[in-house]
């Protein structure tokens, strides 16, 4: 916090803040450069494609800094922590063999990174519709810490919810994944609740 600023009132934890690695940014670079119009690509290719000397060509560089200007920028404006989650799209652009591997680099580049700053930063591991992904952040954090997302409109609906529902776990454990564990989180109302 600057010196000249005064006591606040409330922690400020900045929720879902963008991060990257330089090679899922590399990789990415190559993927914005094949041909196609998906909402995906025209992401990619401005982010990650940007010449040196664009408008848009800092971002590249502000998602693959974690702990210079981020950490500069948070206490410069009072933020005490970023929840850290790997930016769209993630690695789901990718091949499974590629996108797990790139996965399990960001998610262990990020679990380091908050191990050198656990009061600075916490994280959302990051994954692709790989039930050995999903069996992986099930063993290491437990089923009650695992969220299901789709990354609407980026990714379509039907594959995610195929997956899931194809997932190898108990229907008590996919219940879990599905909706308890967000309605715990969030403290979002059950749909029982509801009716």
């Amino acid at each position: 916090m600057p010196s000249n600023a005064a006591p606040r009132k409330f922690r400020r934890i900045a929720t879902e803040e963008a991060f990257s690695i330089p090679e899922v940014a590399d990789a990415l670079r190559e993927v914005s450069r094949a041909p196609g119009h998906s909402l995906d690509l025209m992401l990619v290719k401005t982010i990650y494609d940007a010449q040196a000397g664009e408008p848009r060509a800092y971002l590249r560089s502000m998602l693959l800094d974690l702990e210079q200007q981020r950490l500069r920028d948070m206490d410069d404006n009072g933020v005490d922590v970023h929840l850290l989650s790997l930016t769209a799209p993630g690695v789901q652009m990718f091949d499974a063999d590629t996108a797990t591997e790139l996965a399990t680099l960001a998610n262990d580049r990020l679990a380091e990174t908050i191990s050198r700053h656990p009061t600075r930063f916490a994280g959302l591991a990051s994954g692709q519709e790989s039930h050995l992904a999903l069996d992986f952040s099930v063993k290491a954090l437990g089923v009650e810490n695992v969220l299901w997302a789709i990354d609407y409109p980026y990714q379509p609906s039907a594959p995610a919810v195929q997956f899931m529902d194809t997932a190898p776990l108990s229907d008590a454990d996919k219940a879990k994944v599905y909706h308890q564990n967000a309605e715990r989180v969030f403290h979002i109302e059950p749909a029982t609740a509801r009716r």
